[in-house]
């Protein structure tokens, strides 16, 4: 979402600089390089009333749609989050030589806070709390030698804030209590966290409107990836439009949606600007 983060204010120039790529190019430098006139960034960003309604349309990038044999999907909100670094320190040592009892292993605590995150955002927070570990390293990564260091990161998402509340401090207890009982340092580091973002009633309604007009097998949900159109809600009403994803698959080979469902959720985005843009009209003429 750089984009659409630097198109609303949420990115400077200098801002632009300090991020970089794998390479160590910086996106500010690789803008340039595009041709884009990046340093007129100030004078380019969208203010509150320049743009009636954002509307974005959507794979679902989940299986929800599918599974309940729907066209469309209505967003009413987008999960906010927490992303966090995880660092579990120990003791490498030999993993044949070393007795149970005389080791510091963070593997093994790694692995007890990955196991008991899933039990509690699954069985103690709220029907819409999801934890995920997908990022994991192991230093020195040898089949025979007990690690010295498990670097992990942990993904946690709810449309509900408490949600995440409730599983970040869960993972805060956890972390010290691995560390306490396997002999672990440990560091714990937010490096990522947005808000939820509730989407516009009036345009929810609208589509909502729409879809029934045109016959469309539509349902209401949350999307639990954030999206551009997230960063426009701080200047316009925004509004999004999900179609369904083939066994939930994205941003991966197995990526697939139906001809049909493309076609409906092109059809219903037309028409609901359509029928935007005569609301406005008539306003204008009264």
């Amino acid at each position: 979402m750089l984009g659409s983060k630097a198109a609303t204010g949420h990115y400077s120039t200098d801002e632009l600089k300090m991020i970089h790529n794998s390479e160590g190019v910086s996106v500010y430098d690789k803008a340039k390089q595009f041709g884009l006139a990046v340093e007129n960034l100030a004078d380019d960003v969208f203010n509150p009333g320049e743009i009636d309604t954002m509307i974005e349309m959507h794979i679902e990038q989940g299986a929800v749609l599918e599974k309940n044999h729907k066209s469309i999907g209505i967003v009413e909100a987008i999960a906010g989050m927490n992303t966090y670094k995880v660092t579990l320190e120990g003791d490498s040592n030999h993993a044949g030589t070393t007795p149970m009892e005389l080791r510091s292993d963070p593997m093994v605590g790694a692995a007890i806070v990955i196991a008991e995150l899933q039990k509690t955002a699954k069985e103690k927070a709220l029907p819409t709390t999801v934890a995920t570990v997908g990022k994991i390293a192991c230093e020195p990564n040898v089949p025979n030698i007990i690690p010295q260091k498990v670097e992990f990161f942990v993904d946690i998402r709810d449309v509900d804030s408490k949600g995440v509340q409730m599983v970040s401090q869960k993972l805060e207890e956890l972390i010290h209590l691995v560390a306490t009982e396997h002999f672990l340092r440990a560091n714990i580091e937010l490096v990522g966290s947005s808000e939820t973002v509730n989407l516009s009633p009036r345009i929810i309604d609208e589509i909502e409107k729409v879809a029934s007009q045109q016959n469309f097998k539509y349902m209401k949900l949350n999307s639990g990836a954030v999206h551009d159109v997230a960063m426009l809600g701080s200047v316009t009403d925004i509004g999004m439009i999900f179609i369904p994803s083939v066994g939930g698959k994205s941003h991966c080979p197995e990526e697939h949606t139906n001809e049909q469902d493309i076609k409906a959720g092109c059809d219903l985005l037309l028409n609901v600007v359509k029928a935007l843009a005569s609301t406005e009209r008539e306003a204008q003429k009264i």
